[in-house]
């Protein structure tokens, strides 16, 4: 099983094409963006292991903030300016807000 995404949605929330890591074949792309605050987010997905990696960093002094891994990932959808990011465990996705800065919701930590 794979993840479900449209190609097109995270290309209209990222702005740029993907970056395939190693083999394009593998499946396991990264997609970045930065604000207008000079944050950057850095988006790592391997569609076979259904999971992602995401950062937040700041550009300017190559520092990263926060890092989180998602697994179990069935399906990534976009909501407006947001990038929706269901698991097998739950009914509820995580949310990455894209506008006016990066922020997200749903984080349970423990």
């Amino acid at each position: 099983m794979i993840i479900k995404y449209d190609e097109y949605e995270l290309l209209e929330l990222f702005e740029s094409e993907p970056t395939p890591i190693f083999e394009e074949e593998q499946g396991i792309f990264q997609y970045k963006k930065e604000d207008e605050a000079g944050i950057q987010l850095i988006f790592i997905m391997s569609i076979y292991e259904r999971r992602c990696r995401f950062s937040l960093n700041i550009k300017k002094l190559e520092s990263r903030l926060v890092e989180f891994e998602l697994n179990n990932l069935v399906e990534l959808a976009k909501s407006e300016e947001r990038l929706l990011l269901y698991t097998k465990e739950s009914r509820d996705p995580f949310i990455i807000n894209f506008n006016p800065i990066f922020s997200f919701s749903r984080i349970n930590i423990g």
